[in-house]
């Protein structure tokens, strides 16, 4: 997932050397936030998912896009959190935040891998154990890792073929709902007020998930250095955006629940069963599945390999400050990809995927155990960057700012406090959801994978840092009292 941190669309006009346009922008941010794996674990919430989808991009995702619309105007460096982190609170807290998203990334691939393979065997109905699955989940792991390796000279056009399959996806989930009232059959959920409005129980454990598709909202910070007229543009493009990632989540949510019971969705499996339900099994709707889950594959895959190069570009470039180990400094000796971070990564997947397998009974348990570990890793960055947001903010007042947030101090602190519990609730319920049932285990496997990660992580931090010895201090504050901030 997540891997869903880093600037894909910065990434990849530095990769193709030219300017990105207003539709690679565009594709670039629904490749960067509108995962499609998602859909179906956002369905599995019922037909409230739409208005939880509503409230959250509200309350949350529009003002994260203007709160890094302004970082980005001001701050238009590479990096994205990363660097706005490491500006405001120093090189400690930048190489953390790298280390965040770059083994964050790894553990994501994870469960990444899970959604592939479980789809592939669903699509050619092919039947294999857990064991032989995550075997499997190795192998395409490291296929993707080599193709990694290779030269990336045609990025843009594998981010804008996996955001066009998606936009494809989401369209066809909706076009299979219509189909499948057109040939008669009622709707499988009722889709009224009293079931739309937001509820509080079995949504809650996917409650996270839709949280996690609205993350990756810094990618905007790509386009706005860009702009010729931040102060009009930025408020549009992230109202636009806003829109756009709501817009196609429903459709595609809506899709599924026309189909499938909200109590019968497979979070993994859902997508091919809603298109086999709805386009039916003639010879022409077995051969549009077939496409369609072909592509949808590939968009897998393209997404998958998109997010670990520009992770794996972060780790690199911090490990080349001295900042990571030195490890994962290294580039490919003939094609310049950043070879250590990527086998480092690959070799994490691999235990990632060998230990989960080991503890869960299901692929579904395995996928939401890992997909769990890694979205509480990858909110911690969020959480810190809405801190140094308002830091940056009081303190650094020599800096002109193209794009300021369009609101009072007082409002602007709110919504970044709201924010910050939005995130700290999202993590307390992917461990836990008050009135469920505690599985101590899955709760084990999450906060055991959790600590390790930063445990092993400030370790090789800090020994980088000693070995360098080149600490850079946060941005100077006007007394020791602020310090606090």
């Amino acid at each position: 997932m997540a891997e869903k941190q880093t600037h894909i669309s910065e990434s990849s006009a530095e990769n193709s050397g030219y300017s990105l346009s207003r539709l690679d922008i565009i594709l670039g941010l629904i490749c960067a936030i509108f995962f499609i794996d998602t859909v179906a674990p956002i369905a599995a919430m019922g037909v409230s998912a739409i208005s939880w989808m509503v409230i959250i991009g509200v309350v949350f995702f529009f003002p994260g896009c203007l709160v890094v619309a302004e970082q980005g105007a001001a701050y238009p460096e590479n990096g994205g959190l990363y660097a706005w982190i490491k500006r405001a609170y120093g090189t400690l807290w930048g190489a953390r935040i790298a280390w965040m998203y770059w083994c964050g990334n790894a553990l994501w691939i994870s469960s990444a891998m899970t959604v592939i393979v479980n789809v592939f065997c669903q699509l050619f109905a092919i039947e294999i154990g857990l064991v032989g699955k995550a075997a499997l989940n190795i192998i395409l792991v490291w296929a993707i890792t080599a193709l990694a390796l290779r030269p990336m000279r045609n990025s843009t056009f594998i981010i804008n073929f996996a955001s066009s399959v998606k936009i494809l996806m989401a369209l066809g989930l909706i076009l299979s709902g219509v189909i499948w009232l057109y040939r008669g059959h009622a709707p499988a959920n009722t889709f009224s007020w009293e079931v739309i409005r937001p509820t509080y129980g079995q949504a809650m454990i996917f409650i996270p998930a839709l949280i996690y598709n609205f993350l990756g909202f810094e990618t905007m910070s790509a386009a706005a250095a860009s702009m010729r007229n931040p102060k009009k543009d930025i408020p549009i493009a992230s109202l636009s955006n806003v829109i756009l990632v709501i817009g196609l989540n429903i459709i595609a949510v809506s899709g599924v629940l026309l189909i499938i019971p909200s109590d019968k969705v497979d979070i993994i499996g859902g997508i091919i069963s809603c298109f086999r339900l709805g386009f039916g099994d003639g010879i022409i709707g077995t051969l549009i599945v077939y496409i369609i889950g072909l592509l949808y594959l590939a968009a897998l895959c393209s997404q998958s390999l998109m997010w670990m190069l520009a992770t794996c570009r972060m780790a690199q470039a911090t490990a080349q400050a001295h900042e990571l180990p030195a490890a994962l400094a290294k580039s490919h000796p003939r094609h310049d990809s950043p070879a250590g971070a990527l086998i480092a990564g690959a070799v994490i997947t691999t235990i990632m995927t060998i230990v989960s397998t080991a503890l869960s009974g299901s692929a579904e348990e395995m996928f939401w155990s890992i997909f769990s570990s890694t979205t509480i890793l990858l909110l911690i960055p969020y959480f810190v960057n809405f801190q140094a947001f308002l830091k940056l903010r009081k303190y650094d007042t020599t800096t002109h700012r193209p794009y300021i947030f369009p609101a009072p101090n007082w409002v602007v602190t709110a919504l970044m406090r709201l924010a910050q519990i939005i995130l700290f609730l999202t993590a307390f319920f992917l461990i836990w959801v008050p009135g469920q049932p505690f599985k101590a285990a899955n709760a084990g496997f999450i906060a055991i994978g959790v600590m390790l990660t930063l445990g092993v992580g400030e370790f090789f931090i800090r020994r980088s840092l000693k070995q360098a010895q080149t600490p850079s201090p946060s941005l100077p504050l006007p007394s020791p009292v602020n310090n606090k901030d």
